[in-house]
């Protein structure tokens, strides 16, 4: 049985993250009869059920008896609950670039980006690359450019409330175990390359600094780690949800465990491309040379070996996925930004 949905929408936008959920239309205590486990509520006698409908939903039916039956239905099957969110990652960085959104305020679009021959033309489409012109942040960073990158994930999730009870850790409070179905219709990669001002060369697509910035792009449009982000973000969890004594079992409650292990496993997979990041960086030292094996280099960013000794948290998901660093597709990604 699924409660039925409103379809209006409350957001919640922050630097961090723009959420919409929806939450079930009626909502009622579950009694102790028939919910396990549950935290304490006032359980109304047999003989006393027909009063008991006023006020609810259910007052309205002709058919006392059906309705008494329905909201016993009501109570005793599980919770469940249905949310759409849309989760946007912080730009990531090594410690050593600190960043405040602050600092891009005044940054404006560069015009060359409309120039771009078609190799650099589909890495800014794939990445939804801007190029802008940011001194302040480079001073900050001490670089003479910086590719940011951020993963976007819209999802949607259907749970349903397996148990409640007495929460050990916390003293008067409650843990439910929750089991969701995540699904993700759609992930972004966005990115922002930063420049200085008084860079001006001649033809700025020949320019070693901005094919460096878009190797950057490269890796983290890597059809690995988007398969990657696929895999781990669409599957199903279980996790528990806690409150307060003061509190109530909510969707919101839901909400917020289901955004924070959605951005715990985001934040792992940033984590894997911030290490390929810097890995370019030492290899080609900041892009003032070339790689001594372009191939290998790339080919190997999201290889199983790679992943495990990054201690990639969801290294079985990744198995299946990127066994073959050789693939057609992902040696075809690299090959266009490749020197002649």
């Amino acid at each position: 049985m699924q409660a039925d949905c409103t379809s209006g929408q409350t957001e919640c936008t922050s630097l961090q993250t723009e959420r919409r959920f929806s939450k079930s239309l009626w909502q009622f205590p579950k009694s102790p009869k028939c919910q396990r486990n549950t935290h304490p509520v006032y359980a109304v006698p047999f003989l006393n059920a027909v009063p008991f409908l006023q006020g609810t939903p259910f007052a309205f039916f002709p058919d006392r008896f059906l309705a008494l039956l329905l909201l016993v239905l009501h109570l005793c099957l599980p919770n469940y609950g249905f949310a759409t969110s849309t989760i946007a990652q912080e730009e990531s960085q090594a410690p050593s670039q600190p960043f405040d959104s602050d600092q891009t305020a005044d940054a404006s679009p560069h015009p060359w980006i409309e120039t771009a021959p078609p190799a650099f033309a589909r890495l800014i489409e794939l990445g939804r690359v801007q190029i802008k012109i940011d001194d302040k942040r480079l001073d900050i960073a001490r670089k003479q450019a910086l590719t940011h990158f951020k993963i976007k994930a819209d999802y949607r999730y259907l749970y349903t409330q397996q148990s409640t009870r007495v929460d050990p850790k916390n003293d008067g409070g409650y843990v439910a175990k929750i089991n969701a179905r995540i699904t993700v219709p759609e992930i972004e990669i966005l990115h922002d390359i930063s420049i200085r001002s008084g860079f001006n060369p001649r033809d700025p697509w020949k320019s070693p600094l901005m094919k460096h910035e878009f190797d950057h792009v490269s890796i983290s449009t890597d059809p690995r780690l988007l398969k990657l982000l696929k895999k781990i973000l669409n599957r199903k969890i279980s996790i528990d949800v806690r409150w307060n004594s003061d509190e109530r079992f909510s969707d919101e409650l839901v909400s917020r465990a289901i955004k924070a292990e959605i951005n715990t496993q985001i934040a792992e997979l940033e984590r894997v491309v911030q290490a390929n990041y810097d890995r370019l960086d030492r290899e080609t030292r900041d892009g003032t040379m070339d790689a001594k094996d372009r191939e290998a280099l790339f080919t190997t960013m999201y290889d199983i070996d790679s992943l495990r000794a990054l201690n990639f948290l969801y290294l079985d998901a990744a198995k299946s996925i990127v066994q073959d660093s050789r693939d057609k597709d992902v040696l075809e990604h690299y090959s266009l930004m490749a020197p002649p």
